[in-house]
């Protein structure tokens, strides 16, 4: 309470030397108006006084010019000349007396800066008024008028401006515009991309298992959940399937020519989303039909195809719908169609592997597409040549795979090692091998990556395993319950006894050999049965799956927890499956001592 007393007492006294020094100066200026003014009065007296002296003594010498001297004769003063005088002009000078104050230096305190924080009932309403006034003083003297004028405010105009109407030409002239029809494209998957995300706003998260649980059965555990098809695809065969690795919602898939549209591309690769089921996010053309297809794993803006005439090319997704760069047609590359590919390596060191029925494995590089970085001749002894239809690389194995041929046999190969090349041959199918696929589930106690399934137009699906020195190299089982030739095969990537075949009927049959080795669990018909199966790729999931038909369509399937997720047992249940298989077998050829 005494600082705040003591605070306005300054600020009275510093107000009462403001209003001192006002009045000093108006005494000032006062007394200069005074000053100013009395010389002016005395002068024009002074020239008044002299203009009358002037005139009298003229008229004084006028009279004593005439007078007789003493003898009588006139007497004749010095001649002089008389000068009229100039009548003085006079006028009225205003003076103006300006009033002009030092300029006073304005220094601001911390309690003029900073607003004090009001203490209630500590100071009545005069004092505040003659604070307000003090800090307003200390600032300014006075407040400079400010001459202000009448504006006039127009209201706001709620009604638009009309929409201008475009003629039927410059329509046409915006729509053939390359960017926008890039924008419109672009702008209308965004929003469809938005308009499918499948979100249940009314979810109760706080439901229990036992409210939410539904007994499914495994036969109603696969279900059809969307459909990917489009004018450009329709007509098209699908050759092959690929889930990118980086963007798990995109699906690449290739097709061969329309034999109803001569004049459309012969090879098409289209990008397709899970979040915009309507049209492909990209399609992509080449000359010459498209058998297999990839992306880069690595660089996932990079998607590759191999074509009928033996050439490897290559798209980028930021790019134009041509591919950027592709391989020569020559002899030092495939000459044949490319059936198959894969990506082998790490970030920092991988490969693109190609075969071809031309008898050759090529290694690509993206850096260099023009010719592959190795070839490799692949011969069975030493001139059988052979003409590979598939590969399938052991899981995390840079080095050796297995390649499917024309005539059904299987050979094991490796790159790189000093025993390089083919050195013996899997005898069981009777057809051209059309699929094979190594064991991919990964977890568990025991090791299944020698494990691969096989399929073939012999109708038949072949297990085996690459371990064994036994010849020639028999299958560990062979499933038949196929009805027409069977196109492709493929592991689960996460249950270790499951695996899916299509055949050319339209069949899809799911096989978990841990419960049935005669009949699959599940096994359904696509469509009317009247189209083949020509690829199937399971999403990295293990949930969903993606089926390639004929007529160019391509099914994403729902797959159920209950038939995809493995139990705690599956690995070592397994074991006990492919033991009883050796047994089997080698009773079967009458040799107990080839089990193992």
């Amino acid at each position: 309470m005494a600082d705040r007393k003591a605070e306005l007492e300054r600020k009275r006294e510093k107000l009462r030397r403001i209003k001192q020094e006002r009045e000093r100066r108006q005494a000032r200026a006062q007394a200069e108006d005074a000053a100013g003014s009395a010389p002016a009065g005395g002068a024009d007296s002074h020239d008044l006084d002299s203009l009358v002296a002037n005139l009298i003594g003229d008229a004084a010498s006028g009279d004593t010019a005439g007078e007789p001297s003493a003898d009588g004769a006139p007497t004749t003063s010095p001649q002089r000349s008389f000068r009229r005088a100039r009548r003085a002009e006079l006028t009225t000078v205003a003076q103006t007396s300006v009033d002009i104050p030092p300029m006073e230096s304005v220094t601001y305190e911390r309690e003029t800066q900073t607003n004090p924080i009001p203490e209630l009932g500590l100071h009545n309403k005069e004092e505040e008024d003659v604070e307000e006034a003090a800090v307003n003083t200390s600032v300014r003297e006075e407040p400079e008028e400010v001459e202000t004028e009448d504006v006039a405010i127009q209201p706001p105009d709620d009604e638009p401006e009309p929409a201008k109407e475009l003629t039927e030409e410059e329509v046409t002239e915006i729509l053939q515009k390359t960017d926008f029809g890039d924008f419109f494209d672009k702008s209308t998957r965004l929003v469809e991309r938005v308009l499918n995300v499948d979100y249940d706003p009314l979810v109760d998260y706080g439901a229990g298992e036992a409210d939410a649980e539904v007994d499914v059965s495994v036969s109603d555990s696969v279900s059809v959940l969307m459909e990917f098809a489009n004018t450009t695809s329709t007509g098209r065969a699908v050759t092959d399937l690929n889930w990118n690795p980086k963007h798990p919602q995109l699906l690449a898939a290739s097709y061969i020519a329309n034999p109803d549209a001569p004049n459309d591309p012969d090879g098409i690769v289209q990008i397709w989303s899970l979040k915009l089921p309507t049209r492909p996010e990209y399609t992509f053309e080449c000359q010459s039909p498209v058998l297999s297809t990839c992306f880069s794993p690595f660089q996932s803006n990079y998607v590759l195809g191999g074509t009928y005439s033996g050439q490897i090319v290559l798209w980028d997704i930021s790019m134009k719908r041509t591919p950027v760069q592709r391989s020569t047609l020559s002899g030092e590359a495939h000459t044949h169609p490319v059936y198959c590919m894969d990506v082998v390596g790490t970030q920092n060191a991988h490969n693109y592997i190609t075969v071809s029925t031309d008898g050759k494995l090529c290694t690509w590089s993206l850096e260099q597409m023009v010719q592959p970085g190795d070839v490799m001749e692949l011969q069975y002894g030493a001139s059988k040549a052979i003409a590979a239809t598939c590969i399938s690389f052991r899981q995390g194995d840079i080095n050796n795979f297995v390649a499917g041929t024309e005539e059904g046999s299987i050979y094991p190969a490796s790159r790189h090692e000093a025993k390089g090349g083919i050195a013996e041959a899997f005898e069981g199918h009777a057809g051209p091998v059309t699929g094979i696929d190594y064991h991919r589930a990964s977890g568990g106690h025991a090791d299944f990556n020698h494990l691969f399934v096989s399929s073939s137009t012999d109708w038949t699906v072949k297990l085996w395993s690459s371990r064994g020195s036994e010849q020639p190299r028999k299958p560990l089982y062979s499933f038949e319950n196929a009805g027409d030739y069977v196109y492709d095969v493929q592991w689960s990537p996460i249950h270790p006894a499951l695996f899916v075949s299509a055949d050319g009927m339209g069949r899809l049959d799911f096989w978990n050999i841990n419960l049935d080795t005669e009949v699959p669990v599940v096994s359904l018909v696509v469509g009317d049965g009247k189209q083949a199966i020509n690829r199937v790729q399971w999403h990295s999931s293990g949930h969903k799956l993606a089926v390639g038909m004929a007529d160019g369509r391509i099914i994403i399937y729902n797959v159920g927890e209950k038939l995809s997720n493995p139990r705690p047992d599956e690995h070592a249940r397994l074991k006990e499956t492919l033991q009883e298989m050796r047994t089997a077998s080698a009773e079967a050829s009458g040799s107990v001592g080839g089990a193992r």
